[in-house]
C-alpha cells in the first residue's frame, strides 16, 4: 500500500480504509440494493491450490523422512559389516602367537602369583603355557612341611591352560581352566671324589593343581591385550600354610583366590609390522 503527498505532520493515530467496490460492484450500489454477491470460483481455486500445496509439502516431508531413515539403515548396515569384519580379523580368530606376563595377590594370604609364558590361539580357542612364581610364599612353613632345615632351591611351577574367548571389537572375555605342576625342593651340598662340592636341587614335595580362570581383555590395535581377571587354584589341604606366615589348620582342599592383572603381546602381528 503506497501513500503519496503525505507529510508526517498530517498523520493521525487513526487509519481509515474505504471500500469502493466488491467483485466489481460499487459499494454505493451494494448499499442501495442490499445485495452482495461473492464469486466462489476464485475461492474454490484458492482452496484447491492450498490443498495441493499442503499435499506437496507433506509429500516432500515424507520423502525426506524416508531418505533419512534409509541413510540411518545404511549406516547401521555399514557399522554391522565393520564390526563383523573386525571380529573376523581378530587375532584370536585368525590365529596368533604371543607372550604374556601376569600376576596378582592371592586373596586372604601373604603371597601372590606371577606367571610368564607363551600363548597361541585360533578360532576363539587359546592355549597358554607359563612358568609360575609365588612372591611372599613362606619358606619356613615349606621347610617345616618337608622336614628340612636346608636352604630351599626350586619353588614354583609350570602351568598349562586352555581358554575359550567371546570376541567383540575391543574386548574379549576369556574363561577356562588348566593344570599347574607345583614343586618345592631343598638345596644340599654333596661331596664327591671328582669335586669338592656341587649343588643339587632335589624336589621333595610336588602336586598337580587344577585351576579355573576368567579374564576380560582389552584389545589395543591387535598388538597388545591388557588383562584383568580372576583365578582359583585348588591346592592340597596341607599347602595352605605355604602361603601364610601364620599357621592354619588344614581342613579339606585349600582354594587360592587370586586377582590377575597382565599384558599379552601379539608377536605375530608385531612381526608382520616389522616391530
Amino acid at each position: 500500500m503506497n501513500f503519496s503527498n503525505i507529510r508526517a505532520n498530517d498523520l493521525t493515530p487513526t487509519l481509515t480504509i474505504e471500500i469502493l467496490s466488491v467483485n466489481g460492484v460499487s459499494t454505493r450500489q451494494i448499499n442501495e440494493t442490499g445485495f452482495l454477491r461473492i464469486d466462489t470460483d476464485n475461492l474454490t481455486q484458492l482452496h484447491n491450490l492450498q490443498i495441493a500445496t499442503e499435499n506437496q509439502t507433506r509429500t516432500r516431508e515424507l520423502e525426506a523422512e524416508r531418505r533419512k531413515q534409509a541413510e540411518k539403515e545404511r549406516e547401521r548396515a555399514r557399522a554391522r559389516a565393520e564390526k563383523e569384519r573386525k571380529i573376523k580379523d581378530h587375532p584370536l580368530n585368525v590365529g596368533y602367537m604371543g607372550m604374556f606376563l601376569q600376576g596378582g595377590p592371592m586373596i586372604g594370604t601373604d603371597a601372590g602369583l606371577v606367571e610368564f609364558g607363551i600363548s597361541a590361539g585360533i578360532k576363539n580357542i587359546s592355549v597358554e603355557f607359563g612358568i609360575l612364581g609365588y612372591p611372599g610364599i613362606s619358606e619356613d612353613n615349606i621347610k617345616d612341611f618337608i622336614g628340612t632345615s636346608e636352604e630351599l632351591g626350586l619353588t614354583g611351577g609350570f602351568c598349562l591352560s586352555l581358554l575359550y574367548s567371546v570376541l567383540t571389537q575391543k574386548l574379549h572375555l576369556s574363561f577356562g581352566g588348566g593344570i599347574t605342576f607345583f614343586s618345592a625342593g631343598e638345596k644340599r651340598e654333596e661331596t664327591s671324589s671328582s669335586s669338592s662340592s656341587s649343588s643339587d636341587s632335589r624336589i621333595t614335595t610336588s602336586a598337580f593343581i587344577p585351576n579355573a580362570q576368567a579374564s576380560l581383555n582389552f584389545n589395543i590395535f591387535d598388538l597388545v591385550f591388557l588383562r584383568a581377571g580372576y583365578r582359583c587354584d585348588i591346592y592340597p589341604e596341607n599347602y595352605i600354610n605355604f602361603f601364610s606366615k601364620s599357621y592354619n589348620k588344614p581342613n579339606g582342599s585349600f582354594l587360592g583366590h587370586s586377582l590377575i592383572f597382565g599384558i599379552i603381546l601379539n608377536v605375530t602381528q608385531m612381526s608382520a609390522l616389522g616391530l
